[in-house]
């Protein structure tokens, strides 16, 4: 009625193109599209770092994961929200990371609970110890929580310390340096692979350069470091962002609208392709004549 109008139409489970088409008196046909999504689904959510059972030193403890839901493209902070024990995640390209979750000695419950834009809720949870009494162990003093680009070199190297029962810094421990997650790689002085043996040197201290790897995410690029038979030991976590984009290709859009007394103008249309995410960009732009 008027210049409006409605209709009821079926949807189906995901993407949905609507296209609405007017015809006027005249004969000349105009029609317009839009991409809904209908998600009765709930978000698909798992924790993958720390493992269950896993044992930490201290009282706070940084919990990432995959979080994925029914959507066109990724999965960003846009599309869904996760809280792990109520501290809020940053999500990105279906990954999230929630910082310094607080743990109180013994055993702990990690919950983590996703919510798309629809509402759907989806939870996942795993259990670990905090011991706090003091133990033989490895701790992380250097390289921690941190980001660069895909493929680069961290900044700073993983760096740590091991120590006995009383804390006493140990001397020509092997530490086994090894990637967990994504397909980085380690460089120490000697060889760069997934896994590497680091002797700590008279201070206790054994460190390894980590290159990135091709996965945009946070938290997602993971190393563990570990001395066989102590009970404490260390997983690394850094985020990556993407690459610049390797190619932007131009083309013309085969169709145009027209505007009644205007000349018809060409469309450029560009395409961005970059590297580490699970889709690509578009870039438009029209040229105008006057």
């Amino acid at each position: 009625m008027g210049n409006t109008y409605t209709a009821q139409i079926p949807v189906v489970e995901g993407g949905n193109t609507v296209t609405a088409v007017a015809t006027l008196s005249t004969g000349e046909v105009h029609s317009t599209s839009v991409n809904i999504t209908r998600d009765t689904q709930k978000p698909r959510i798992a924790i993958d770092s720390p493992v269950a059972g896993f044992v930490v030193g201290t009282n706070t403890v940084t919990v990432t994961g995959i979080i994925n839901d029914t959507v066109i493209g990724t999965v960003n902070s846009q599309q869904a929200t996760v809280f792990v024990n109520g501290v809020p995640a940053s999500v990105v390209n279906r990954t999230f990371l929630a910082p310094n979750v607080p743990l109180v000695s013994g055993i702990n419950t990690l919950q983590a609970t996703a919510t798309d834009r629809a509402g759907n809720t989806a939870t996942a949870s795993i259990q670990i110890t905090f011991q706090d009494a003091p133990a033989a162990g490895v701790r992380a003093v250097g390289g921690v929580d941190q980001t660069a680009t895909i493929g680069s070199l961290l900044p700073v190297p993983l760096r740590v310390l091991v120590t006995d029962d009383a804390g006493t810094p140990l001397e020509n421990k092997a530490v086994i340096f090894k990637v967990v997650q994504n397909d980085g790689a380690l460089l120490s002085a000697t060889r760069t692979a997934r896994s590497v043996i680091v002797r700590t040197d008279a201070s206790g201290h054994a460190e390894v350069s980590f290159r990135l790897g091709t996965r945009v995410g946070v938290g997602n690029h993971q190393v563990q470091a570990m001395v066989v038979g102590f009970p404490i030991e260390v997983l690394f976590r850094a985020s990556a962002t993407p690459a610049p984009p390797a190619l932007i290709v131009a083309g013309c859009w085969q169709s145009s609208v027209r505007c009644p007394g205007a000349a018809l103008a060409p469309a450029i249309r560009g395409h961005r392709s970059g590297r580490g995410t699970k889709s690509s960009r578009r870039i438009a732009s029209h040229l105008h004549s006057h």
